[in-house]
């Protein structure tokens, strides 16, 4: 609740109320009025999250752990599926299976899109004559290096 509904809340309730603020203040800070609501929400979810991970039976400064490739999975993994006290036991109820399962299926589902995309993206490369150029200029530059040797 406190990672992702009241901050999403937080933030379309900003800009909902967002013209009639710059319409108020002074045009000297107008500018400024979109980013005022950012340091509640990262402050909101740090604190739930670092509470959550107390409640796992892990420490609180595993909430680091978002900043490292990889880890921010399993991370994300112990958040949502995991009950309380998860670090003692290493046991996931039938609920926590299931958003387990569910969380690695989206996981992979977007990975499956991302790729799909960029090769989509490399066949209208190739379709252009893209790849076909840049593996000619490459080629160009490796033997350019080599001349005098």
């Amino acid at each position: 609740m406190g990672t992702l509904v009241l901050p999403a809340g937080l933030v379309l309730g900003w800009h909902w109320a967002l013209p009639w603020l710059r319409a108020q203040a002074p045009v000297e800070c107008a500018a400024y009025l979109r980013w005022l609501v950012w340091p509640l929400v990262i402050w909101l979810v740090g604190a739930t999250q670092w509470m959550r991970l107390r409640n796992l039976g892990m420490s609180p400064w595993w909430v680091l752990g978002w900043f490292l490739p990889f880890l921010n999975f399993w991370l994300g993994f112990r958040l949502m599926a995991a009950p309380a006290g998860y670090a003692g036991t290493r046991k996931l109820d039938r609920v926590g299976k299931l958003l387990a399962f569910c969380y690695w299926a989206a996981l992979v589902m977007a990975g499956a899109v991302l790729a799909a995309s960029m090769f989509g993206a490399l066949r209208e490369w190739e379709k252009f004559g893209l790849i076909d150029d840049l593996l000619r200029q490459i080629a160009e530059l490796w033997e350019s290096a080599l001349e005098g040797r």
